[in-house]
């Protein structure tokens, strides 16, 4: 299994994976579903109605949607209640326990009378060059100046905004990176928790997946900042953040044609892959899913 840190990987080797699936055909390919049910928000789904007419030209649409930031859809929160091992996008600590590196911090907006943020607000986190032991009236917050906001490490966040209660944003919450990415997506309590987009610094969309408790889970589509129309797309399954590696599938740019196989994030290639035209899809929060084949034991070594 590949890690979810990972799966910006994906997106820029699209490209090679074209000319790396191995050649196969549809036979031995048996059009069955091969999940027992599809979750998302508290709802798991095990009698989906697929849409079989002009599969390509629904998938293509949708994408093209999520590209130019189209569309409304009801179900991008995660209903879910947040379980203890939730991953935070920052996190209140006092200023002496502080882990990582420290990081400056400037607070735009309202807070209340016990120090949190509230309303509309903003954080943004200017990186420096002292150990923390060393923190300064900069980084704290609060009335009583004894609490530091301390980032998720693995973000690399530059800036967080978005509609903040008792301390933590709710709801629309866009994290500019420091790599001037941008992920928008549904927050609870300060967790992604729902559905998420990340976008390259060009605007391109990079990534549309769902993520509950803080972690990708679910289906996912992963896109080459590049030109869409000659990239394709990588369509992969998290479990809790983690890639399923052995249930990876390019979609070519036809949206019609694509390869399920293994990918290995160190060598970047889709192995043992089997070619399968893209025939149902249907929508199940807020993100696109298809109906993939299953393979039978006896063509796993194709």
């Amino acid at each position: 299994m590949t890690s979810f840190l990972s799966f910006l990987s994906l997106t820029y080797s699209l490209t090679v994976i074209l000319f790396q699936v191995a050649n196969s055909d549809e036979s031995g390919l048996k059009s069955l579903q091969n999940e027992s049910n599809y979750c998302y928000t508290d709802v798991c789904k095990d009698d989906i109605d697929w849409e079989i007419e002009d599969s390509d030209k629904q998938i293509r649409s949708w994408v093209t949607r999520q590209q130019r930031k189209l569309g409304l859809c009801r179900d991008e929160a995660d209903t879910t209640p947040l379980q203890a091992s939730a991953l935070p996008i920052f996190r209140y600590v006092v200023c002496d326990y502080i882990q990582f590196s420290p990081a400056d911090v400037q607070v735009k907006g309202k807070i209340d009378v016990q120090g949190r943020l509230k309303g509309n607000a903003e954080i943004v986190f200017i990186k420096t060059a002292r150990t923390r032991h060393q923190d300064d009236e900069t980084m704290r917050i609060g009335s009583s100046k004894d609490m530091c906001i301390e980032e998720n490490p693995m973000l690399n966040i530059r800036k967080i905004s978005g509609s903040f209660r008792e301390g933590f944003p709710r709801g629309k919450t866009r994290i500019l990176l420091n790599n001037r990415n941008l992920i928008e997506g549904e927050a609870v309590d300060g967790v992604l928790h729902g559905k998420v987009v990340q976008r390259h610094s060009n605007d391109k969309v990079v990534f549309v997946g769902r993520y509950r408790h803080g972690r990708p889970h679910g289906w996912a589509w992963c896109f080459s900042p590049s030109e869409l129309s000659t990239s394709g797309a990588m369509y992969v399954k998290f479990e809790d953040g983690v890639i399923v590696a052995d249930r990876v599938v390019y979609v070519y740019p036809d949206y019609r044609t694509a390869a399920l196989g293994h990918y290995s994030e160190r060598t970047d290639v889709l192995s043992n892959a089997h070619l399968f035209n893209v025939r149902e899809n249907t929508e199940l929060g807020c993100i696109r899913i298809i109906k993939l084949p299953e393979i039978r034991p006896d063509d796993q070594t194709r």
